[in-house]
């Protein structure tokens, strides 16, 4: 089992930006892509997480999550309610710090 892993699926729905969209925007091949958001990868370039990042206007600490009680390979409904609870505190915080874009007035 991975150290780390990915919440581009989650990201990616809450966001409501399709994969193939995503792959097209940041030059990323789609089966690189929906590899990710699946977790079904060796390793992730670091050039590949950082266009995902810059995309949605996250860091790389949303993207990559480090396992902890499920390291061992069975999760408790506590333990899954926590993941949960903290993925959609890091999408909020992730939504927080997207920046407003500035309105220009006339006089």
């Amino acid at each position: 089992m991975r150290d780390f892993y990915c919440t581009l699926d989650l990201i990616a729905k809450s966001k409501k930006v399709s994969l193939r969209k995503l792959a097209e925007a940041t030059g990323v091949a789609y089966t690189t892509v929906h590899r990710i958001a699946r977790n079904d990868y060796d390793r992730i370039d670091a050039g590949v997480i950082e266009k995902i990042c810059k995309f949605f206007e996250i860091v790389p600490g949303d993207l990559l999550r480090l396992h902890s009680a499920e390291a061992t390979g069975t999760l408790s409904s506590d333990d899954l309610l926590k993941m949960h609870v903290e993925q959609c505190l890091m999408l909020q915080a992730a939504e927080f710090r997207r920046p407003t874009s500035q309105a220009t007035t006339t006089y």
